[in-house]
């Protein structure tokens, strides 16, 4: 009793800004790689990165549990476009900013879970266990039928037959440190105590919990010989020398390994979905706090039709003092122009981040927010590859593919595009961004384009609004940003005006200005 008031105290202690620590997302994204699946959109590697994800994920995330940090990674990587279902994690989610006490005692369990340090769960159960069942006639044999022979032996044939114990103990010591990397101790021993924490949680019949613990315990139900066998599995070695010595001479581990893998085998989806389904409930629990910590937000509201987005009031989530912004779009597209550091990168991610948390966990940092489903695509910080040997301009190439090909399915898009193929030359780069951008306006799309190429606004035509963001610089203040959207084309260039005010050589600066007038 003493420790669970001290576990509740701790989590009331990190209730709701979370715990402080580094993140693998090496074995965080694992879940999220092995489980996804072509038939649904997903978030790609490209747009993930693009929006700082990594970071985002990072200032959101307040689970406790392996199963939880991997399966909120996943959620945020899996927009949904059934309105019911994030209704639903919306209604968990305020149970239990509103409801302390089922909070807590749901929380416990998850705790006393925790994280376990590289977790491979999820690839084991897809890979499946090792199990050559021709070794259990020779377990059998040599770690029961033998030392049973052995022990009678002994009682009718006196002392000494016992001396035929030690090459047995030898020979079951040395299969035993053999096969104790292949049997995944550390693994399956988790994996029970996730079982273990799926059967506490199916236990708490709060109303708005049934949807998880009813079928909690429907799953607890067909692998409960999993849950009890992995305890005296995995137990620990060293404490107790009779003991150690009884579990190696029997082959006890290795008899019971057998068994097992044999189960957890034939119940690997079941095993799947009770860590999904323990890592949901650890993530809804986790957004409620951040729910917490945010000083407003808002939930969306979703319309059917062609494409559409308005965002009224919308903040970055990492951004201290963040300037809001409010954007419409409507069948139409928007040339965004703007000089260096005003503001133009931060607000494609804005309206990125509050689409995805949109169509995840139902929730915008924003006044309001309305819009149609959307499939997310960015083409924003591409980059060379040295390894493979691409250059930077073919990556950009690559990415901008992505969003062409995925636009043609009809399906509503929005594409957040940061200065296309900045890796060319001018001529080039302006002729082949306003076809682009024309192009994939053809299809159900919206598309947010950054640039430093006010001839682009040009070519595009009508199908795109132009926008830009401005600053100011002078003597006394040097560089200043009002962060704050305005419609039109940018009025003004910053870059010289930059260099100057770093301590560029004068002789560099009036030889750009002339550069300029010249041409």
């Amino acid at each position: 009793m003493f420790g669970k008031r001290n576990y509740i105290q701790y989590l009331r202690y990190i209730w709701p800004k979370g715990d402080e620590r580094s993140r693998e997302f090496k074995i965080i994204r694992q879940y999220h790689d092995i489980m996804k699946k072509d038939s649904r959109f997903y978030i790609d590697d490209q747009t993930w990165n693009d929006l700082d994800m990594d970071k985002v994920y990072s200032g959101i995330d307040r689970t406790i549990s392996s199963p939880g940090e991997e399966v909120f990674y996943h959620m945020l990587r899996e927009p949904i476009d059934d309105v019911n279902v994030l209704k639903d994690r919306d209604k968990l989610i305020e149970f239990f900013r509103n409801n302390n006490e089922a909070r807590e005692k749901i929380q416990l369990q998850l705790f006393k879970l925790g994280r376990k340090k590289n977790n491979y769960i999820i690839k084991m159960l897809k890979e499946g266990l090792t199990e050559d069942k021709s070794k259990m006639w020779l377990y059998n044999l040599l770690g029961l039928i033998i030392p049973i022979i052995i022990a009678i032996g002994a009682v009718f044939k006196g002392v000494p037959f016992l001396a035929w114990l030690l090459p047995v103990y030898f020979i079951n010591t040395y299969i035993h440190s053999k096969e104790r990397n292949r049997m995944n101790v550390d693994g399956i021993m988790y994996l029970g105590s996730v079982i273990k924490t799926a059967k506490n949680l199916s236990k708490n019949q709060y109303e708005e919990f049934k949807c998880y613990s009813t079928r909690l315990g429907e799953l607890y139900k067909k692998i409960e010989y999993i849950a009890k066998n992995s305890i005296s599995f995995g137990r620990m070695e060293g404490n107790d020398a009779l003991l150690d010595f009884a579990y190696i001479f029997f082959l006890m581990q290795e008899r019971v390994y057998l068994k097992m893998a044999d189960k957890i085998n034939q119940n690997k989806e079941e095993l799947i979905e009770i860590y999904k389904l323990v890592g949901e409930v650890d993530s809804l629990i986790g957004f409620a706090a951040y729910r917490e910590c945010i000083s407003s937000f808002s939930k969306p509201t979703f319309v059917n039709g062609e494409a559409y987005l308005d965002i009224n009031k919308g903040i970055h989530p990492l951004v201290e003092n963040p300037i809001d912004n409010s954007i419409t779009l409507s069948r139409n597209g928007i040339i965004l122009t703007g000089t260096n550091m005003s503001g133009k990168s931060t607000f494609l991610r804005m309206v990125g981040i509050n689409v995805l948390l949109a169509q995840t966990f139902y929730t915008c940092l924003s006044e309001s927010y309305e819009g149609t489903y959307m499939k997310l695509m960015s083409s924003i910080s591409p980059s060379d590859d040295v390894t493979s040997g691409k250059s930077f301009y073919l990556g950009e190439a690559e990415a901008m593919l992505r969003l062409i090909n995925s636009a043609k399915d009809g399906k509503p898009m929005l594409c957040l595009i940061d200065e296309i193929f900045r890796g060319t030359n001018p001529v080039e780069r302006i002729s082949a961004s306003g076809e682009i951008l024309k192009y994939i306006m053809n299809y159900n799309t919206l598309v947010i384009a950054a640039t430093h190429d006010h001839e682009i606004a040009k070519l595009v035509g009508q199908k795109y609004k132009c926008y830009y963001f401005s600053e100011e610089i002078n003597d006394d203040e040097g560089l200043t940003f009002d962060y704050k959207i305005k419609q039109g084309v940018s009025p003004t260039r910053n870059a010289i005006k930059l260099l100057k005010f770093l301590g560029y050589p004068k002789e560099i600066i009036d030889g750009s200005l002339n550069n300029i007038i010249d041409n």
